[in-house]
């Protein structure tokens, strides 16, 4: 009975726990050209554990990029490059999300930049989304850069206000993302590990027996 606990707890650690999505809106309409995306002031604690751009514009291979800007993200024309760069993918072919590990704070500035293709096919939504993450409201605004992720790196960034209904200019360019509130767990064991532990236990029963047949 014991080893059936133990093995049943082990099984229970390995678990995976199942991640969020985040809601981007609907496709409103399509741009090529130049990588756009959005972003965000991050609610809580929070990691990213998969990225992928939709393939409703274009299921050519994906580029995304993920940053942490330092201070506020300026309107164009003016750019700013005080962000750090915290993952870049590019012609990725993957058509479902790619496995990342990207911590975030509460009140981090995040950003996002997501097309596909060498033509940076974008995906566009509604700017100024009104969403959740982990049931807290956040809003994503457009945000870009003047050139293709594929060739160049994220750099010389802006944002600008206002929604869908304003001005096309205002739409997002549409990157999921899957997330987890809090930080990661410390890491599971692995299989060799388990058979460790569980002997461990064995050992730990074994000596208990012996001390209750001896207090007897």
């Amino acid at each position: 009975m014991r080893r059936l606990i133990l093995l049943e707890t082990v099984a229970a650690l390995a678990a995976p726990v199942a991640a969020a999505t985040i809601d981007v809106g609907p496709q409103t309409s399509t741009f090529t050209g130049n990588t756009r995306g959005y972003w965000f002031i991050a609610p809580v604690d929070f990691y990213i554990t998969g990225l992928f751009v939709p393939t409703d514009s274009s299921s050519d291979s994906q580029d995304i990029a993920v940053m942490r800007f330092n201070s506020a993200i300026p309107t164009f024309s003016a750019t700013t490059n005080d962000f750090t760069t915290l993952r870049l993918i590019r012609d990725d072919a993957s058509l479902g999300f790619v496995a990342a590990a990207i911590q975030f704070r509460a009140g981090d500035i995040v950003g996002l930049l997501g097309s596909r293709g060498v033509s940076a096919t974008n995906s566009y939504g509604a700017g100024g989304f009104a969403t959740t993450l982990g049931g807290n409201a956040i809003t994503l605004q457009r945000m870009g850069m003047q050139s293709q992720m594929r060739a160049t790196d994220p750099g010389n960034i802006w944002t600008e206000g206002g929604s869908i209904s304003r001005s096309i200019s205002r739409s997002i360019s549409r990157v999921l993302f899957t997330y987890e509130l809090g930080e990661p767990a410390p890491g599971v064991p692995e299989p060799a590990s388990w058979a460790m532990l569980i002997a461990g236990f064995g050992l730990t029963g074994a000596a208990m027996r012996r001390r209750r047949a001896v207090a007897a």
